[in-house]
């Protein structure tokens, strides 16, 4: 089956057009010029796995009519990449006679943050229609596995103090809001055939 990459969005934090913008790209007619939040979904064979699930991601799911996802891969924390987290839980639902628990993958800050800002689907008295996730910590310095399919971390910096996380899939690797990164983390993007940043 292979490998099928889809960018469901490459927009600004902001998503293009910007409210209140009058920038000639913001209010270009040209559909083209509008562009939602960062992030992508990847076919992997028998897994499909989306990266970040940011403000966007309802529409972006509906966009691509999909009825299934795996697992969430999270970058960083910025509300840009996970404030939809909450949709998730529409494919809590669908086509199961049970609930389907999404893994969300990320560094321990990500979900940390994660945690703190939807709260309410890790209480213990937590109502019906919730999300129900499954947060899985990375560590960025070791790659994990995502079923079979084996996920190489790669760091870089969004600003000196602030860490963001790209994944190496096989011959596939996607970057996003990278400012810096070291020749270590270089490395591991050594063999790649298709570099998305």
């Amino acid at each position: 089956m292979g490998m099928k990459l889809t960018i469901l969005g490459s927009g600004t934090s902001q998503g293009v057009p910007v409210i209140g913008c009058r920038c000639a790209v913001c209010t270009s007619k040209d559909p083209r010029d509008n562009r939602l939040r960062t992030s992508a979904m990847l076919e992997w064979d028998d897994i499909r796995l989306v990266i970040d699930a940011g403000p966007d991601f309802r529409y972006q799911m509906l966009r691509t009519g999909v009825r299934h996802i795996d697992a969430i891969l999270l970058t960083h924390e910025h509300k840009d990449h996970i404030g939809g987290l909450d949709d998730v839980r529409a494919f809590n639902f669908v086509d199961y006679p049970t609930i389907h628990r999404i893994d969300v993958f990320g560094t321990r800050q990500t979900l940390k943050c994660v945690r703190k800002d939807f709260d309410y689907a890790f209480s213990v008295d937590k109502y019906r229609g919730v999300p129900e996730i499954e947060l899985c910590e990375i560590d960025p310095a070791v790659p994990f596995c995502v079923k079979d399919k084996e996920v190489i971390p790669v760091s870089g910096h969004h600003s000196p103090r602030f860490e963001v996380t790209g994944f190496r899939f096989g011959e596939l690797a996607y970057l996003t809001d990278f400012k810096t990164i070291a020749p270590a983390e270089e490395r591991k993007l050594y063999g790649v055939e298709v570099l998305v940043v």
